[in-house]
Parts: structure tokens; C-alpha cells; sequence
């Protein structure tokens, strides 16, 4: 199947078209290999009120899996006009990019493939829209926040984590009070389809990750702001192990680093002291190899230091049970991330050194 690109894209209002009603959103969805969440994603989207939502595309994205059929036979049973389309390849750029040109109304909302969405969720996105996208401000995005299901072990013991260590995701935002932030995540979020399309919709180079990061930088350097909404929250199913979370920090820490070779003005404090971190780890791995004895007192000490902070962070929240999984992502997490900015570094040839302007939220 494929799309028409219509140039014709307009507001979608409920009422018969009257400007003052309830602004209505194209949702899409980009799936790969999502067999096994693709249907209580969709399940919860459906519990949607109608007048919110024109529309519903679905993406797969080149699934090796049974993803494609089960959106096929899931796609009948939303209350939702929804069209299903299937890619031969599998690149997340240029698919959230064919779901923006398809979009037909003026205001279009992502969410991931392991995103359960509450029964208010678009409710809440159209009076913000109302709020904000349709105010005198140069707004391009409304964003939530995205929270582990905690009804999982691993994913209880992420929410603990992510309550003290945050690693520069917009949800900072949410304990901060600051509205206004420097990129938004697709996995919650709404685009005013206009402002996308103006800086050049989602850049198809971006395979895999940071998409959403890249596009973002993008509107901001044409003065657009993008807002972080307090109360637009959704459930995230996110990594099921600490090797899922290495690889899947890994990944977002090394496109994070190509982001910045192309919009300096992206580099953070954060990223200093990921390389920081990264440098010291690989500093220990040569250290055992010279003074083994050494490096592995120092090794222990810092093991017994996250021992310590794990067994406090449980503790403080009465969740002795999940000391052990605290401990074992408070290592792969921030590893992941420190090691694919350093593999990053060097691939992107990033000038940390070079002098820039930073752009503040």
C-alpha cells in the first residue's frame, strides 16, 4: 500500500468543522518485530474517545516477525479510520517521515509500539493543543512524559532509577518545573505537521535512533519551541533485562554523539560527563592489564559504591526486593550510554574542544 501526498492538509476539528471545537490528531505508529506488545498497544489506543482522533496509521517497518498480520486484523477492530502500511526496509527516519506526509490532519501524534497510552491521553493532547499550539507562540511540540511499567520487575527497578539519575532526557523537566526543553521523544508526543514539514519533516539518515533528537534541533534553530507537558504521561515497556539496556543506552549515547557533530549547540553538560565516565572505564580496562591487582581494588571499590547507592535508592522506597536489578542497571545504564558516546566521539569526529553557543530551553 502506499500514500497519496496530498497537499491539502488542514485543522481537523470535531463539529462539523467549526475552528472553536476539538482539535483532533492523525496518531501513527512505526512497529518493528513487535509481535508481542503490538496488540496491547493498539488495544489501549482504541479506548480513545472518537472525537479526538481523525485517524490512525500504522507502520511496519520491515518486521520479520508476525507484526504485519497482527496489525492487519488488530487495524479492523479500532473505532478509528486507520491504514496499514508495510516497508521493505527498515529505517525509523524515513518511516516516521512516510507517517508525517500521509498525516492528514494539522496536528499529528507519535507514540512507540511498546507505548500503553491512558484512557485520557488524547484528551488531555487536544486541550493542550488548544493551550498552546494554537496560541501566538512559535510552538512545534507538545510532549509527556514515559513511564516504566512498573507491574514488571526489571521496569520497577528502572522507575527507581530514574528518579536520581536522568541522563538528560526532557522528563528532567517534569521535577524541574521547566516547560520549555531542547528535544522531545516520539514515543509521547504531537507535531504541529506544519512546522515539521517546513524544516524538512524527519531525516531518513537517521536509521535506528535519535530521529526525534535531530528533527528537534532542527526547529529550534528556526526558533520554534517545544514544550514538555506535566501530566501527559504514558506507560513505556521498556527493556526486560540490564543487556537490553546496555545495548539500547549504547545505541542512544552513540546517535546522541552524531547529533551533536552535526548541531554543536546540542552538546551538555551531560555529555561531558558520560565522556568523563567512559574515559574512566576504558582508563580501568588497560589498568588491568598493566596493574591488575590495582585495577581490580579500584573496581571493587566502585562496584561497592553502586552496591551502596542501590541498597539506599531501595531502601528509601521499601523495595528491598529489587536491590540486586537497581544495582545491575545502575551498571549497564549509564555504561551504555558513557561507551557509545565515546564509540560516537570518534566516529562522528566530534570537536568537544571547539567553542560554541549553547542554546538554552
Amino acid at each position: 500500500m502506499t500514500y497519496s501526498k496530498s497537499g491539502n492538509h488542514v485543522d481537523k476539528f470535531g463539529g462539523g468543522g467549526d475552528s472553536v471545537s476539538t482539535p483532533q490528531l492523525s496518531v501513527c505508529i512505526v512497529f518493528h518485530n513487535e509481535e508481542v506488545r503490538a496488540r496491547k498497544c493498539l488495544e489501549a489506543l482504541a479506548l480513545q474517545p472518537l472525537e479526538f482522533i481523525c485517524e490512525v496509521i500504522l507502520i511496519d517497518n520491515a518486521s520479520t516477525d508476525e507484526t504485519y498480520s497482527i496489525l492487519k486484523g488488530s487495524s479492523a477492530k479500532l473505532p478509528f479510520p486507520t491504514r496499514v502500511h508495510k516497508r521493505e526496509t527498515n529505517n525509523l527516519g524515513a518511516a516516521r517521515a512516510e507517517a508525517m506526509i500521509a498525516a492528514t490532519a494539522r496536528y499529528v501524534a507519535f507514540i512507540d509500539a511498546d507505548i500503553i497510552v491512558p484512557s485520557d491521553w488524547a484528551l488531555r493532547f487536544s486541550e493542550s493543543i488548544r493551550l498552546h499550539l494554537q496560541s501566538d507562540r512559535q510552538i512545534a511540540g507538545l510532549a509527556g512524559a514515559n513511564s516504566p511499567d512498573v507491574s514488571s520487575p526489571w521496569g520497577a527497578a528502572s522507575s527507581l532509577i530514574f528518579r536520581y539519575v536522568n541522563l538528560g532526557s526532557p522528563q528532567v523537566a517534569q521535577a524541574s518545573g521547566v516547560e520549555s526543553v531542547l528535544h522531545v521523544s516520539t514515543c509521547n508526543v504531537v507535531f504541529d505537521r506544519e512546522a515539521v514539514i517546513r524544516v524538512g519533516n524527519f531525516n531518513a539518515s537517521f536509521k535506528v535512533v535519535c530521529e526525534d533528537v535531530e528533527l528537534c534541533c532542527r526547529l529550534r534553530r528556526l526558533g520554534y519551541e517545544l514544550l514538555f507537558l506535566k501530566g501527559h504521561e504514558v506507560i513505556h515497556a521498556q527493556a526486560s533485562s540490564p543487556l537490553e539496556w546496555l545495548r539500547r543506552s549504547a545505541r542512544y549515547g552513540y546517535g546522541n554523539m552524531r547529533v551533536v557533530s552535526l548541531y554543536r549547540e546540542f552538546f551538555s553538560r551531560r555529555h561531558w560527563t558520560s565522556l568523563v565516565a567512559g574515559a574512566v572505564l576504558l582508563g580501568l580496562c588497560a589498568l588491568v592489564l598493566i596493574l591488575p591487582v590495582a585495577a581490580s581494588a579500584l573496581i571493587f571499590a566502585l562496584l561497592c559504591c553502586v552496591a551502596g547507592l542501590s541498597f539506599l535508592i531501595t531502601l528509601r522506597h521499601r523495595s528491598s526486593g529489587s536491590t540486586a536489578r537497581v544495582f545491575l542497571l545502575l551498571i549497564a545504564i549509564p555504561t551504555g550510554y558513557a561507551l557509545g558516546h565515546i564509540a560516537g566521539l570518534f566516529a562522528f569526529h566530534v570537536p568537544v574542544f571547539k567553542s560554541h553557543q549553547r542554546v538554552h530551553p
